[in-house]
């Protein structure tokens, strides 16, 4: 249940909500990607994601995944462009959370 729900809300309306807002008033908007119109903030909140999910820090010592950056960073893509796209956070919420949950039987 807590794959289903807590991790897509609460990371949306973190990074595609908050961050994103902030992103695209201090470097406007104005770029246009696959019919959305966006910003730099996009590739900026697709970096943090990723490395939000691939840098840890276990015992003292900082561990770096690049498979998991990439993999969240490409997904991360995904969801801000929906967020640019329909301008609505409903729909990266959903996805991610139907996302975490199919990981959840692979």
């Amino acid at each position: 249940m807590f794959q289903a729900t807590l991790p897509g809300l609460d990371e949306e309306l973190f990074m595609r909500g908050l961050l994103l807002l902030l992103l695209h008033q201090a470097f406007g908007k104005g770029l246009w990607v696959w019919g959305a119109d966006t910003g730099w903030g996009l590739w900026l909140v697709v970096v943090v994601f990723g490395l939000l999910h691939g840098v840890t820090a276990e015992g003292g010592e900082v561990r770096i995944n690049f498979g998991a950056i990439v993999s969240t960073g490409f997904v991360g893509f995904i969801l801000t462009w929906m967020r640019e796209r329909t301008g609505s956070l409903v729909v990266p919420v959903l996805f991610h959370n139907v996302f975490n949950v199919a990981l959840a039987f692979v």
